[in-house]
Order: C-alpha cells, then structure tokens, then sequence
C-alpha cells in the first residue's frame, strides 16, 4: 500500500492525494493545517520532520516501526509545499527482515531457530 500527499505552505494544509490517501484520510482533514488535525503525540516526529523538510529543502526518510503499523515516510520538498509518500511494509518484507537478521523458520510451522554462527 503506497499513499501519496500534497501539502501546501508552512502549515502542511493537505491539499492533494492519490486514492489511497483519500481512502485512510479522515475528511475533515482535508484543506486544514496538518497539526490541527493531526495533533496527538503519536504524530509529533513526522510533523518535526515535514517542518525540517520544508525550511531546509532537503529530502527526508522516516523509518516506523510500532505496534499499529511499520513501513516508510518519505518527505519531499515542493515548490511551496510538501509531498509525502507512505508506504507500508508487507509480510513478505517483514519476513525477509527475520532472515537477515539471522533466524530462519523451522520445519514447523511459525517457529523460528538461530542459525549457527
């Protein structure tokens, strides 16, 4: 699942977005400031982030990673604005994560084991 935001001026008013933006987009945050609506602690890293991305120019990459979701939030200048894309990790990504970090599933089912060292 890949959503994608256009976000004007140094409030990030959410203007603009594809499909499945709109779909996990609650409406009334449409055409209003990002931290009016967007105003609990959980959100407060990815505002700082947008406020950064905005005064500097420069690109910027959120990895998440919480017990309600995981993926990437990438924060793209504009002219005037922000573009943000998120993109969620899938299992399988979740799964190729397991096996670099050394453990590989065992011949039964949801088990893991150590590989040796």
């Amino acid at each position: 699942m890949t959503a994608i935001a256009i976000w004007r001026g140094p409030q990030h008013i959410l203007v603009d977005g594809n499909d499945v933006q709109r779909e996990i987009t609650p409406e009334e945050a449409w055409g209003r400031p990002a931290r009016e609506v967007f105003n609990t602690e959980i959100y407060a890293e990815t505002l700082s982030a947008m406020d950064l991305v905005y005064e500097t120019g420069e690109p910027m990459t959120l990895y998440v990673e919480s017990s309600v979701m995981s993926g990437t939030y990438t924060i793209t200048p504009l002219v005037g604005g922000l573009a943000t894309l998120w993109r969620q990790r899938s299992p399988q990504s979740q799964r190729r994560r397991v096996l670099l970090l050394g453990e590989r599933p065992s011949r039964e089912r949801g088990s893991k084991q150590k590989q040796p060292a």
